[in-house]
């Protein structure tokens, strides 16, 4: 006979995957779709945002950077409070701040206003995305794990595809209405999440909830009455803030790793996007072989985001990750070469959104599974602020190098440089974990 269940992973590992779970999953990725579509949309609406406000193309810069900054800001900041109050309190509020700020945007008629607005939306996304991952981390079993987080955050780049798709249809009646459509289904998806989606188990039990919110879980897990177990947390105490956890017990060289390879990850996909239909262009591509180009870029990165987890559970998370990012530099590379040539450069770009895309995906999951319970969500908010940073910086190189003259070889060989560190860095992780990095004590009790 046996045993039963003592603690939330083995009841957790004990169980198949039910309906709750299949909600938290569907419900989480689209939490994260809507910043996907969110990053998409802003450089669709552009031009008609600039033009309803009266200003130049030129003068939208810093509307554009304040969406990334607020995104910084929020993972860094509601990160931690994800670990503090609880996952879904702030899933819930960062989804509804990113919908009603996207709702104001339509309405606002100076600069000034906009990146406010900006800064808001950027700061929903940035709280929303890391707390959706870690909620989703923690209802998985091990067996499976990677391959639903990274089916979660596959939906960003999806989030993509279908506002450019979207925008065809929606952007010949003013720009507004695709941001009033994003900010109302934001608005649901929020009501859904309130309503459908449960605190992380692991966090209750951590912090000593209530006995009867356990068991209402329990129950939607279906086991209710005698058939619940008592359970008890095997997890790091924490005593301090949970940033100060990241760089303790050991932690500290494998957080600069984990930070440099998001850095990595994150700024080549940011980079295609921006920079290539310039660079396309500037090499004789018309407009509508560019904006297939960019569609496929997306496609792939859809691809390789959704199909990585289920290889990391099958192969190993670390080395089917690290070959991910070795073809994402084949692929950047050979896009500097064929840039020229239409067919050549929509392989390259395809297969650059699809390795990108599965290297970025496969770190974020591997930050999502490294860390005990109660600076999960600390741990994943920091990481991908630093990774937003590496998306910031895309674009400025992008500027300097356009700007010196670099040619397309030279342009994407040195963005390719970026996923070649974040190798670097992720096997460094891996030498260093094999080798014995200090590991969390066991306790049956945390501190509140």
């Amino acid at each position: 006979m046996a045993a039963t269940p003592s603690t939330v992973a083995e009841l957790i590992e004990s169980r198949p995957i039910g309906r709750l779970q299949v909600q938290l999953i569907v419900l989480c990725g689209l939490a994260v779709l809507l910043d996907g579509a969110d990053t998409i949309a802003i450089g669709l609406v552009g031009p008609g945002m600039a033009h309803t406000v009266g200003i130049p193309i030129a003068a939208l810069g810093s509307v554009f950077s304040a969406g990334q900054f607020g995104f910084m800001f929020g993972a860094l900041i509601f990160g931690p409070f994800g670990d503090r109050l609880g996952r879904k309190p702030v899933l819930v509020s960062a989804v509804a701040t990113f919908g009603l700020a996207t709702i104001l945007t339509t309405a606002a008629r100076a600069v000034s206003v906009l990146v406010a607005l900006r800064f808001l939306t950027g700061l929903g996304l940035g709280a929303a995305a890391p707390v959706a991952l870690a909620l989703v981390a923690e209802y998985m079993p091990a067996r499976v794990r990677a391959t639903t987080v990274a089916l979660s955050w596959a939906t960003f780049p999806a989030g993509g595809v279908v506002i450019g798709l979207a925008s065809a249809v929606l952007l010949a009646h003013g720009w507004q209405l695709l941001f009033l459509l994003m900010g109302g289904a934001s608005a649901v998806v929020a009501l859904l999440l309130l309503v459908a989606v449960p605190e992380s188990l692991s966090f209750l039990v951590a912090t000593r909830a209530e006995p009867r919110r356990v068991a209402r879980i329990l129950s939607r897990l279906g086991l209710a009455g005698a058939a619940a177990p008592q359970l008890v947390a095997t997890e790091l105490k924490v005593t301090r803030v949970p940033v100060r956890e990241l760089f303790t017990e050991g932690r500290a060289l494998r957080t600069l790793l984990l930070w440099g390879a998001f850095f990595g990850s994150y700024l080549p996909l940011v980079f295609v996007t921006n920079w290539s239909p310039t660079i396309l262009h500037q090499h004789g591509l018309s407009p509508a072989q560019i904006g297939l180009a960019i569609t496929l870029n997306s496609l792939g990165s859809a691809v390789g985001s959704g199909t990585i987890g289920q290889a990391m559970d099958r192969l190993g998370s670390y080395v089917t990750v690290l070959v991910a990012l070795c073809c994402a530099v084949a692929s950047l590379v050979g896009l500097g070469l064929a840039v020229a040539g239409f067919a050549g450069a929509t392989i390259a770009i395809t297969a650059a959104g699809m390795f990108a895309g599965a290297g970025q995906t496969g770190i974020i999951t591997l930050g999502s599974l490294l860390h005990p319970t109660p600076i999960r969500s600390t741990a994943v908010g920091w990481a991908m602020a630093v990774g937003r940073l590496g998306a910031a910086v895309g674009p400025l190189l992008g500027g300097v190098m356009i700007g010196a003259a670099w040619g397309p070889v030279q342009v994407y060989g040195a963005v390719a440089a970026f996923p070649a560190a974040a190798f670097v860095f992720l096997a460094l992780i891996r030498a260093f974990t094999q080798a014995g990095l200090p590991r969390e004590v066991p306790v049956t009790e945390l501190a509140h």
